[in-house]
């Protein structure tokens, strides 16, 4: 199964790392968390998020949805991270 991610505004330029390396990555610039949390559900997408409301959510919590939570500003820091999660 590839793995298809989906990037908030939080970790913008990470999103165009991923397209680089050629995964399947959506971006959006402002966009609310709900219908974040939605599209990535419904197209089966990790969320890589900088916005710790996300990871809280139950969602999230109970596994339905998986999340990595940056803790990086860098954007190459970020994408180590996600290839090690």
């Amino acid at each position: 199964m590839d793995i298809a991610f989906i990037v908030d505004s939080n970790a913008g330029k990470l999103a165009r790392w991923l397209r680089m390396m050629g995964y399947d990555t959506l971006f959006f610039n402002n966009i609310e968390d709900g219908h974040l949390v939605d599209m990535a559900l419904k197209e089966g997408r990790v969320v890589v998020t900088r916005d710790t409301q996300i990871a809280k959510r139950r969602v999230a919590a109970n596994g339905n949805l998986r999340v990595i939570l940056s803790r990086e500003d860098d954007p190459k820091r970020q994408l180590l991270q996600v290839m090690r999660e």
